[in-house]
């Protein structure tokens, strides 16, 4: 059962660690080409509400 959490393919971006973001939105970037779309801009807002606190 620890296999199918840790290979689940969606997670929430509020339950995201910094670390994660990075790793999405570095991932956003090279796929899309920037963070226009609505995930990019989402994940973006998380991370500087993270970076807030």
């Amino acid at each position: 059962m620890a296999d199918n959490q840790e290979k689940a393919k969606n997670k929430k971006i509020n339950q995201m660690t910094a670390k994660e973001l990075d790793a999405a939105i570095e991932k956003t970037i090279k796929e899309q080409g920037n963070l226009n779309s609505r995930y990019g801009r989402e994940l973006q807002k998380r991370k500087d509400a993270i970076s807030a606190k």
